[in-house]
């Protein structure tokens, strides 16, 4: 998974830096984790619009295939060309949904969050019918975009996503990776518990059942 790579080397200093605020003894698995969580909500996006194949098949989500062809490129160029050719997808259809989509995904991995938060938006706007994942993804943008930090406008968005989709598992690890940052280390465990207990296909259990062993060794201490 070249594209988790990725994604955890262009958000790694937010998370140490936000980590090293609560304990000195930082785990190694806590980057990944909280990658693996935005890589989630991307992921989930055939929810939105039913159309997988499609979307997966872009430039977007093409990361692996551009590091087997261009292995002298940095993480930083092959994300900065996936994002130009996200935002000329938008230019030929700005009514497209999907590309709108795709391009705050990509922004994502370029640390543009008020970029995708507004990307995000437009997907929003554009969705059929209101989508749990694309309000989740936008209250993640926003969400770093503040430095980690909850406001009215993210409570909005997850209260939105939890009336559409209450097991909707980028909405719980959202959710449940701020109850972390913030020490709420019970609330975070209970909230990790609930994406198990959806049984989804998108859950990395693995990587919950890490996370909520590492809070459980916190509430010990």
């Amino acid at each position: 998974m070249i594209y988790l790579v990725i994604s955890i080397l262009v958000i790694l200093i937010f998370i140490w830096r936000m980590y090293a605020k609560h304990t000195t003894k930082v785990s190694y698995w806590i980057p990944s984790f909280i990658s693996i969580f935005i890589i989630l909500t991307s992921s989930v996006t055939y929810f939105y619009l039913g159309h997988a194949e499609q979307l997966f098949s872009t430039p977007t989500f093409s990361a692996q295939s551009n590091l087997e062809s261009s292995s002298s490129k940095t993480a930083k160029q092959i994300n900065r060309e996936q994002v130009e050719r996200a935002q000329q997808k938008v230019r030929e259809d700005k009514q497209n949904g999907e590309a709108w989509y795709a391009l705050g995904n990509a922004y994502m991995y370029t640390n543009e969050f008020e970029n995708a938060a507004t990307s995000f938006l437009y997907a929003e706007r554009l969705a059929v019918k209101p989508q749990a994942n694309i309000y989740a993804a936008r209250a993640t943008a926003i969400y770093y975009a503040n430095n980690q930090w909850f406001d009215s406008t993210i409570e909005t968005l997850l209260d939105k996503a939890r009336a559409v989709d209450p097991d909707n598992v980028p909405t719980l690890m959202l959710i449940a990776s701020d109850h972390f940052l913030n020490a709420e280390y019970q609330d975070a465990i209970d909230t990790w518990q609930h994406a198990l207990d959806t049984g989804h296909a998108d859950v990395d259990r693995v990587a919950i059942i890490k996370a909520i062993n590492q809070a459980k060794q916190f509430i010990a201490n």
